[in-house]
Parts: structure tokens; C-alpha cells; sequence
């Protein structure tokens, strides 16, 4: 075992531990950006500095190994005055906008900021502008990157896909495709390790949401039939079963996301509890088709993600038999009954160019002007990113 002394607290770790490590394991937090362990020991940040006793220099605490009778410091004025100018350097190439931010507080680089008590930044900002397809489902934004070297590490050692690479040199280094390449020319399998290993908003999924509104004419459209040879079909559906979970949504139609296709996802198991019937059922339905409903109905509130803040009982039948083909174009047949036929019929609704409130009386509908008037203006609220006609 080495003994040592980390902010006058004694402690004994196995030999070749880090500092990082022997830290933690005393409770004493060090901050970082690059590191993940066995992955990304770099010190490409040196954020993780500390202060060693009979050195002049600070070190980085995730790369050098602890040694008998150390004497550390890890936030003594030295190492935060070098750490808070390490950061304001990285903030002044980085796009700092973080109200607009998807990982606004959940940001790595935001917390060290704030906990650096930075207020404004001594350097003049320069931001690295790099075009990206906006189409693709992950989206790179170069202006927040800050070359902590997570994403290459990950991608390379973990998924071994090589994605990413540093490109240029000097104070032009950066991250980029492999090659140079554009992102939809490389083999990357969307597995979004990237994103989550990412500590600010430089990598993230494309998002959809703000494609599901009412009002649009794609709603009130008959919806055409899903052809075979559909280019990238699959993809389709996993986006759109990525748009509904992010919507928190159990349905959700190709309409809403502005696609005139026979296509609809369902994910209802998170209504198993109150609904057992629902328990796995999870589908892809293209191009469905009714081939019975039960003359027995029921009634029962329903929403959509298209009506943020609009709930009205409807009636639908308790039973229906419906025909279909999955993603791998494999055709089923098959009875649903209870909350699921009514999700169903809800989603196969939209493709008929329908809403729910079409079902409902014309009073109710005149009580729900006001809430319908303010989702076309786009100043209705929901939990979701959702986009007004015409803007």
C-alpha cells in the first residue's frame, strides 16, 4: 500500500493508483472533462490538475500514479487559479449560448463554470464554424466541441467503428469524420455512444418533435400507401419511435411528422399497469388495414402529442381485427382489444387525414377553440418541442 496525504486527509491506496483514483476513494472530488477510465486518460483538459508539495509545476491528476509520502492539494489557490483559466481558454472557443442548449443543466463544462464562479470570459471568443448535414439522426455541432477526445477514444476502443479522428494541426486541430469524410459516407451504426459520452452539446440525435403540431395540411391529408422498395424504411421507424419516446407518446403517425405515408409505431407497454392488454405491445404497422370493429364501444379520454393540453372523451370500438405489414415488410393479421384498439384506431385516424376532435360534438370543440387557436399560434404549452403553422 502508498501512503500519502491528499488535502490533509491521510490515505493508504494499492500501488499505481492514480491520483484521480485515490482521491475518489478518500471522497475528495477532482473535476475533469476528458477522462473516462481505461478509456480516455489523456489529460487533454487538464482541468484535473492538483497541487504537489516540492513541485513547482501542478500535475494532472488522471494520469500520474501516486507515490509514497505525497502531499496533495486539490483546490488550493494555485490549482484553482490555473483551472478557472484553463476553462474561461475553453469557453472562449465555444459556443456558450446555453439556454438553447440540449444538455443545458446537464452540462459537464456548464457545472465547472459555475462551480469556477466564471463570470466572464478575459479571451477573445473564436468559434470553429464546420458544415454538417442536419438530415442525418446524429448531429454534430463543431462551435461546442471541445476536443476532449471522448468521442474518438469510445468509438475506437469500445465499438471499434474508428468514426472519428483528429483533423488539421496546431490551433486549428479538431475533430472531424474519419478521412474527412461526411458523416452518411462513414459505417457509423448510430449506436449514440458518442452522444453519451459527450460532456457538453457537441454531439447529439436529430430531434423530430417539433415536427408533431396541429394545424399543418399533412394532417388533413388521405395519407398514400407505403411503396415496397421505401428507401431507408427501417430508419423511418426508428426515428419515429425515437420522436415518441422523446414526446413521451405512446403513438405516433407518419403524418405528425410531416410525412404523407400509411405508417404508424405504437409503444403502449407503459400503460401495462392500467391496461394488461397493452403489457409488450410494441408494433410497426405500415400500411394497415381494418378488417373488423366490434359494434360494442367505449368511451374514454384521449390526447395527442398534435393537441398538446387537449383531453375529450371519445368513443371506439373495444375490438378490432387489423392487417399490416412490420418494418421487414412480413404481413400479420391480428385482434387487438381494450387500450390498445384504441391506440390503434387513434393512430390509423391520422392517416384518413383525422384528428380525435373530429369525433367529438361541435360544442365540445367550440370549448376547445381557445386551447386549438393557441397551438396554431404556437404559444400552447407541452412537455415536448412543438412548431406553429407557418413558422
Amino acid at each position: 500500500m502508498v501512503n500519502l496525504t491528499i488535502d490533509n486527509i491521510n490515505v493508504s491506496v494499492p500501488e499505481g493508483t492514480t491520483i484521480m483514483d485515490a482521491a475518489k476513494m478518500a471522497d475528495i472530488p477532482i473535476p475533469k472533462l476528458c477522462y473516462l477510465k481505461d478509456i480516455n486518460e489523456i489529460a487533454a483538459c487538464r482541468v484535473c490538475v492538483v497541487e504537489l508539495e516540492g513541485m513547482e509545476r501542478l500535475v494532472t491528476s488522471c494520469n500520474n500514479v501516486v507515490k509514497e509520502g505525497m502531499v496533495i492539494h486539490t483546490n488550493s489557490p494555485k490549482v484553482r487559479t490555473a483551472r478557472r483559466q484553463t476553462v474561461q481558454l475553453i469557453l472562449s472557443q465555444h459556443d456558450c449560448k446555453c439556454a438553447t442548449c440540449v444538455r443545458s443543466g446537464n452540462c459537464t463544462l456548464q457545472s465547472l463554470a459555475n462551480d469556477l464562479n466564471i463570470i466572464e470570459i478575459p479571451f477573445k471568443q473564436r468559434l470553429e464554424e464546420f458544415p454538417w448535414d442536419k438530415e442525418f439522426p446524429l448531429i454534430r455541432d463543431s462551435q461546442k466541441c471541445i476536443k476532449c477526445m471522448r468521442c474518438i477514444q469510445f468509438c475506437d476502443k469500445i465499438q471499434d467503428l474508428h468514426i472519428w479522428d483528429v483533423t488539421s494541426t496546431g490551433s486549428r486541430t479538431t475533430i472531424n469524420v474519419t478521412g474527412n469524410h461526411k458523416i452518411s459516407e462513414v459505417s457509423c451504426s448510430l449506436c449514440g455512444q458518442c452522444i453519451t459520452h459527450c460532456p457538453v452539446g457537441a454531439l447529439r440525435e436529430r430531434d423530430d418533435t417539433e415536427k408533431v403540431w396541429y394545424g399543418q395540411p399533412v394532417l388533413r391529408k388521405e395519407a398514400e400507401e407505403v411503396p415496397m422498395d421505401y428507401p431507408d424504411l427501417k430508419q423511418l421507424v426508428a426515428n419515429m419511435f425515437e420522436t415518441m419516446y422523446n414526446a413521451d407518446g405512446v403513438g405516433l403517425a407518419a403524418p405528425q411528422v410531416g410525412l404523407s405515408l400509411r405508417l404508424l409505431v405504437i409503444d403502449a407497454d407503459v400503460m401495462g399497469d392500467d391496461f394488461p392488454e397493452c403489457k409488450g405491445f410494441k408494433r410497426a404497422m405500415i400500411n394497415p388495414v381494418f378488417l373488423e370493429k366490434s359494434e360494442e364501444e367505449v368511451s374514454m379520454e384521449e390526447g395527442c402529442l398534435s393537441l398538446p393540453g387537449v383531453h375529450e372523451k371519445v368513443a371506439r370500438s373495444a375490438k378490432v381485427r387489423v392487417k399490416y405489414l412490420d418494418e421487414d415488410l412480413k404481413e400479420h393479421e391480428e385482434t387487438v382489444e381494450g387500450f390498445a384498439a384504441r391506440v390503434v384506431q387513434h393512430e390509423c385516424e391520422h392517416l384518413e387525414g383525422h384528428v380525435f376532435i373530429d369525433n367529438i360534438s361541435g360544442i365540445r370543440r367550440q370549448l376547445n377553440k381557445s386551447k386549438l387557436n393557441s397551438i396554431i399560434k404556437g404559444t400552447a404549452r407541452c412537455s415536448y418541442k412543438a412548431k406553429a403553422v407557418g413558422k
